[in-house]
């Protein structure tokens, strides 16, 4: 998608497709080309050398994405799962899982703040930074209502990893099993996490 395109996907399995020089392996958006994207299966796409296994966004894209499953996807570097760049992005209802990247095994933020609620970010790995959800370069996202659970980095962050300024207001969320730990950086604590 490109150029103010606003697409809609519904029920589709966008599977097994790859990138080698671009973003988004499944699916790219950018140049405010904001998709809506609900009840998909975005499974097994691979960003060859550069972001976004599943979906990338980047470039004021702020796609819609509700009870959509984003698993076993690879990137090259962010966001194994879902990659956002410069946009807000809005993400309800989702499994993220089994994805792996660099940096943002499930979930990469760059100069963006996405709304993440009801989402489930689980058994993500990043071979770097961030196993679940690696925020850089002021990025603000708000988690709601989440599992983070069994994510791993090799480095630091496996929840969550935050740089740059980067801050995301988490509240009642459930973290459990990330490893080395549920989060490194900065976040902000809106209450009713457990952990």
């Amino acid at each position: 998608n490109d150029l103010s395109t606003f697409p809609s996907f519904a029920s589709c399995i966008i599977q097994n497709n790859s990138v080698s020089f671009g973003i988004g392996g499944g699916i790219a958006c950018a140049s405010w080309s904001s998709p809506s994207i609900t009840a998909c299966t975005v499974a097994g796409n691979t960003a060859v050398t550069k972001d976004g296994g599943g979906i990338a966004c980047k470039v004021n894209s702020s796609p819609s994405i509700v009870s959509t499953i984003v698993e076993n996807n690879t990137a090259a570097f962010h966001g194994g799962g879902i990659f956002t760049q410069t946009n807000t992005s809005v993400m309800s209802s989702c499994t993220v899982m089994g994805n792996m990247a660099a940096e943002g095994g499930g979930i990469a933020c760059k100069v963006s703040s996405p709304t993440i609620s009801g989402c489930r970010v689980s058994n993500n790995t990043a071979s770097n930074d961030g196993g679940g959800l690696h925020c850089s370069s002021s990025s603000f996202p708000t988690l709601t209502n989440c599992t983070i659970s069994g994510n791993e980095a090799m480095a630091s962050g496996g929840g969550i990893y935050t740089s740059g300024g980067s801050s995301p207001e988490v509240s009642t969320t459930l973290w459990c099993a990330n490893s080395p730990s549920h989060y490194s950086g900065s976040w902000g604590n809106s209450g009713g996490n457990e952990f």
